[in-house]
């Protein structure tokens, strides 16, 4: 069965319900009070993919929410906590979209699950999520959006420099311990961490539009990008 039929899997019931004052779309005869908060029908769509890839005992801890507070992200995932949060604003593109955002995100808890002892070490956008995102029905996804969200200017606060090769990174937030210049890493020790190419907090000018961006370059023990 294809990925797409799940997402509209079963029957109507014999009377649907139109969308109201306090409904933003129906799908098979279900209303959505999708504004914020536990969504128990795409809950229950991402169930089933889980189920449909052999993933029965991860399923059931999967969890989709809506979140308001998200303004320009179209989705995150949570490996720790198996929970997709979906921004609202996503009604205004359409049932598809919204499907293909789920599994965008769906497909980094795949990709986590999959990788079983090895999941700390996978790259965030990396081939087990680009073979995630296939098996979703996805192929091809890319790994960021250009959905027209409204894009923040935040002021960058705190830089960080890598003491190998000097790339300098700007973050609105520090950066948690231990992460490392991705370049470095790459390069010299197989993608894989090492505390040698940690980058170092270094007073630099302010800035909100940095000419280099940590999120692109960065990473953890044992992996290649944090989670995005």
């Amino acid at each position: 069965m294809p990925m797409s039929a799940l997402f509209h899997a079963g029957p109507p019931p014999s009377q649907p319900q139109e969308p109201g004052a306090d409904v933003d779309y129906v799908l098979n005869g279900l209303a959505f009070p999708a504004v914020a908060g536990l969504d128990a029908l795409l809950t229950q769509r991402a169930r089933e993919w889980l189920i449909h890839l052999g993933l029965s005992p991860a399923s059931c801890n999967v969890e989709v929410l809506w979140n308001g507070r998200l303004k320009t992200t179209a989705g995150t995932a949570c490996v720790r906590t198996m929970r997709v949060e979906l921004n609202p604003r996503l009604h205004e593109l359409g049932l598809e979209q919204i499907s293909r955002t789920l599994r965008h995100e769906l497909a980094h808890l795949v990709a986590h699950v999959r990788s079983g002892k090895r999941a700390h070490r996978i790259q965030t956008h990396g081939v087990e999520w680009r073979r995630a995102c296939a098996a979703l029905g996805i192929a091809g996804e890319p790994a960021f959006h250009d959905l027209p969200f409204e894009r923040r200017s935040l002021a960058r606060k705190y830089a960080y420099e890598c003491p190998n090769c000097g790339l300098i990174a700007y973050r609105v937030r520090k950066f948690e311990r231990f992460t490392a210049c991705f370049q470095c890493c790459k390069k010299y020790n197989r993608g894989v961490y090492h505390p040698k190419f940690q980058f170092r907090r270094i007073h630099h000018q302010v800035t909100v539009s940095p000419p280099s961006g940590a999120d692109a370059s960065s990473a953890k023990p044992g992996e290649g990008r944090p989670l995005a």
